[in-house]
Formats: C-alpha cells, sequence, structure tokens
C-alpha cells in the first residue's frame, strides 16, 4: 500500500491501480480489525475506489473467496460501481468476466448484486447469496431489514496463500452524509445510539483528504450548491436538517401562492391518473395569467370512464392551443392513448416518471437527474424560486410537498421514493404529481408561444419536446 500527499512522485499505472489515499489506508486496517467499517465523507473522498484497493488487496493474497459488491438497483450498479472496479481494479487479477461475476486470480470471484426492492420485494434472492467479504456503495440508500440480512451471507471462507489463515469477514460500507433518520446515522454516527460494541467504525473522509482529485475540484464541485448540500458533501455533516431538502422550501411556497383564482379556464394542465377510491385521480391547471390550481379530481375504477370525464378539459385546452401531460404509468397510458388519439399528441402528452429525463433547451442547471420525476420535481422548484407561476394552494397539496425531497449523491439528483411519502402520510402524493405534469406542460406551451414556429418540421420539434 502506498499513500502520499506526494502524488507527482507516482507513476500511471501506480496512481491508476495501486495508489492509496491516507483515509483509505485508515479504511482499509479497519477492515482487518472490525466486522463492520463506515467509510463515509463528502463527495470526491475515494470512498469507492478504496472499496477497489480493499478488495483487490485481499484478492491478491487470500484465495477462495467470494467478494460481494451492491448497490440498490442495477441502473446505479452499473453505471456507477461498476464502472469504478473497471477502472481502477487491476485487469492482471481478472480471468474472466460475466455480466454479474468476475472470476479472479487465486480462485476468488467479484459477484455485483443489486438489492432492489421491487424486483425482489423480501429479499429472497439476498437471502441466498454467500460470500467473505461485502461491499455496499452508497449504503444509505438501503433498509434496516438490508443490514440486518448482511451478516448472515458471510458463509465462505477464503485463506491466507502463504499461513492458510482465514480472512476475517468483514461489511464495509461507503455513503455521503444523508439526513434525517436512518440505520447508518443511528449505528455508527450519532452518540446516542451508536455501537460500542467494538465492531462498528466510522472513518470521514474528503475531498480535500483526497490527493488524486485534480486541482480546483473542490472550488468547482461545490460552487452551486445550496448551503445544506454544502455541508454535507464538501464537509461531511451528517446533522443536516431533512427539512433543508423539501423540495419547494416553504418560504417560496409563500411567496408564489394566492387565496383566489381568478380565472378558471385551463391553457395547459396536468393528470395523475388514480386507480379509484383511495387513488384518486388529480388535474392541476393553469390559466392564462400563470396561476395554478387544482382543477377537479374523482375516484373512478373504470377508465373508459375517466376519459369521458377528462375530455371536456382536454377540449377546453386543445381550444386555446396549449399542452396536457398525463402519468402513463398503471392504468394512465391506456387513458392517455385514448386521449392521444381524440386530441393528437400536440395537445396531450404522456410522461413515465421512471424515465430518463429528456433535453433541455434552456438548460438553466448543471444537475443531473435520476429519472424524469426528478426532473419535474426539480423544474417545479426551480420556476417556484424564480416566481414563473402563482400556486392556489389546499392542505393535500401543502402536506405532500411538505414530505417530498431531494436527494443529490455523486451522480444525480433524486427524489424521496414515493412509497415513503405514502408511508408517512398515508396516502398517494396524487396532488403534487399533477402539479408537477402541470407546471411541464404549462413550460411547453409557454415555449411553443415564445419560438417562431416557420415549418411543420419546428412544431413537430415542440411537439415531442417535454422540457424548456
Amino acid at each position: 500500500m502506498k499513500a502520499t500527499y506526494d502524488t507527482s512522485a507516482l507513476d500511471d499505472y501506480t496512481r491508476r491501480y495501486c495508489a492509496w489515499t491516507p483515509r483509505g489506508v485508515d479504511a482499509y486496517e479497519s477492515t482487518r480489525g472490525v466486522k463492520h467499517t463506515l467509510f463515509g465523507g463528502g463527495k470526491g473522498g475515494s470512498k469507492t475506489v478504496t472499496g477497489v484497493r480493499i478488495f483487490q488487496t485481499d484478492i491478491s493474497n487470500y484465495r477462495d473467496g467470494v467478494f460481494l459488491i451492491m448497490r440498490k438497483n442495477y441502473t446505479a450498479l452499473e453505471t456507477t460501481t461498476k464502472q469504478s472496479f473497471n477502472k481502477f481494479f487491476i485487469p492482471d487479477l481478472v480471468i474472466e468476466k460475466t455480466e454479474q461475476r468476475w472470476y479472479c486470480d487465486n480462485n476468488n470471484q467479484i459477484l455485483f448484486h443489486a438489492y432492489d426492492r421491487t424486483r425482489d420485494k423480501n429479499y429472497e434472492k439476498l437471502r441466498g447469496l454467500e460470500c467473505t467479504a461485502v461491499m455496499v456503495d452508497e449504503a444509505s440508500e438501503g433498509d434496516d431489514e438490508l443490514f440486518e440480512i448482511l451478516p448472515s451471507l458471510q458463509r465462505t471462507s477464503a485463506h491466507h496463500i502463504d499461513t492458510g489463515e482465514p480472512l476475517p469477514h468483514y461489511l464495509y460500507y461507503t455513503t455521503n452524509p444523508k439526513p434525517g433518520k436512518n440505520y447508518l446515522k443511528r449505528t455508527f454516527i450519532d452518540p446516542r445510539t451508536k455501537a460500542r460494541d467494538g465492531r462498528h467504525r466510522f472513518i470521514k473522509s474528503l475531498a480535500k483528504d483526497n490527493p488524486f482529485n485534480p486541482a480546483g475540484y473542490e472550488e468547482e464541485a461545490f460552487a452551486d450548491m445550496s448551503e445544506p448540500l454544502r455541508r454535507m458533501l464538501r464537509d461531511g455533516d451528517w446533522d443536516v436538517d431533512q427539512s433543508e431538502f423539501v423540495i419547494i422550501p416553504q418560504v417560496n411556497l409563500d411567496a408564489i401562492s394566492v387565496m383566489e383564482v381568478s380565472d378558471r379556464s385551463p391553457v395547459s394542465g396536468g393528470i395523475d391518473i388514480g386507480l379509484g377510491s383511495p387513488d384518486k385521480t388529480v388535474v392541476y391547471a393553469t390559466n392564462a395569467g400563470g396561476q395554478m390550481f387544482k382543477y377537479a379530481e374523482y375516484s373512478e375504477y373504470d377508465t373508459m370512464r375517466q376519459v369521458e370525464l377528462l375530455r371536456p378539459f382536454c377540449e377546453a385546452v386543445k381550444a386555446r392551443g396549449g399542452s396536457v401531460f398525463i402519468d402513463t404509468s398503471g392504468v394512465g397510458k391506456g387513458v392517455v392513448d385514448r386521449l392521444m388519439e381524440l386530441y393528437s399528441a400536440s395537445t396531450v402528452t404522456g410522461v413515465n416518471f421512471g424515465e430518463s429525463p429528456v433535453p433541455e433547451l434552456r438548460k438553466k442547471t448543471t444537475k443531473v437527474f435520476q429519472n424524469r420525476r426528478a426532473q419535474l420535481f426539480w423544474w417545479a422548484r426551480e420556476d417556484a424560486v424564480e416566481k414563473r407561476y402563482r400556486l392556489h394552494l389546499d392542505y393535500d397539496l401543502i402536506e405532500e410537498l411538505e414530505n417530498t425531497w431531494y436527494e443529490e449523491d455523486s451522480v444525480k439528483i433524486k427524489i424521496v421514493p414515493k412509497d415513503e411519502i405514502k408511508q408517512r402520510i398515508g396516502r398517494s402524493p396524487d396532488s403534487a404529481d399533477a402539479l408537477v405534469l402541470a407546471n411541464a406542460a404549462r413550460r411547453r406551451t409557454q415555449l411553443a408561444k415564445e419560438m417562431v414556429l416557420p415549418s411543420v418540421q419546428s412544431r413537430k420539434q415542440i411537439s415531442n419536446y417535454q422540457g424548456y
């Protein structure tokens, strides 16, 4: 192991495959002495690469081990964690690669696995795994049950090549701080509740502790962040209050709120399709004055009946040259398909919250979004801050927005999962979903009015474009 701040003395091979940060050496030594090591700090602290170094060191010195690498879902696992292993793991140690398993020197294996609740509701597939050591990347995404299960997976032993001594089983977690209550904070951080059993250790690593970051990294990486985000991702502060990450801060809601709607004629709108009571269909509209308001809500199981109920709204928007954005998840797709047949794609647009974010013609932020849902909620936040719309608030919407938080890891902006919001408020956040759809439709309607459209092709581009 080589840990030095004098990086100029390192050749390219050593820098890429062998060099350790000083905090990384601490993390390695921790895995020799304790069962659970949390390497958690700020963005750019070399947390994932340290995991690469730990595993490649053990694979070089031990035989017959199974080294498990985990992330919450397969997309993040493939595009982030696995790419770090592809880039920084010594290639000479790998004999063969498959999608989920690397066969390595000394009869060792590296297994890539996602603990995705949507695919493995009760973690049954996870429970069947057997391994020697575990690395969980961005472990703050895991729930309590995950951390209860992980030690039970360590049923495979590895032995030192020279001495035959067994490798102690260990779990290595990486994460940026996460606000609010969670397992890692309770167990490793909070002085009132943290484990004092000698088996848990927290090591804090920040960008300033990583000599391999490019010059000027700290200034550039954190320059555009809000103060709460800087405290978390630059300073590694775990005590940031969750309310500071509400998607639309209360001060901004107060600034754009209106007591009464002056005109209920819709120019554009958003619709969240429900399955019937208690999952309601909610319609939000924007009028010519830029006021957004709840236009209608109802409980209806029959999708064709929903189409009939929504037709007058779509007709009114079409007559004013506007757009309607509708959630296509679940039964929403059938409703969208029928309304598009009636009013064309230039008026009705289906939006899948789980899809990739769309390009932005007038991109105002360098943020990268986890999915379309995160992008739409962030637009609603940006436009509220800039007072691009006015909003008529009701109790349901206020409660839903108060319980909708954003998160930012080292890669993307995320919105707290819908299931977590349901657990807190006891219902689906239908009004908030309809609101962000309405705001996206308002953006496109405004864009179409502002831009000169000299050709059919230009009109088609605006019709296909869902952003601003």
